[in-house]
């Protein structure tokens, strides 16, 4: 799964928090999606998420 990919996942997943990831993911790929979301708050009930620009996905 190419960079490309990964943020088009990445960016559905922000959009729809319940939706499923592919069963086909491969670990380098799933790992580069938990870093991604790796900065989150959660405050009453409102979460944020931070993101990590493209470099720091590898």
């Amino acid at each position: 799964m190419s960079y490309e990919s990964i943020a088009e996942l990445v960016h559905g997943l922000v959009k729809n928090p319940n939706s499923i990831l592919p069963a086909e993911l491969k670990t380098n790929e799933f790992t580069i999606i938990q870093r991604v979301f790796s900065e989150y708050k959660v405050c009453g009930d409102i979460a944020t998420f931070g993101t990590l620009p493209l470099g720091f996905w590898a």
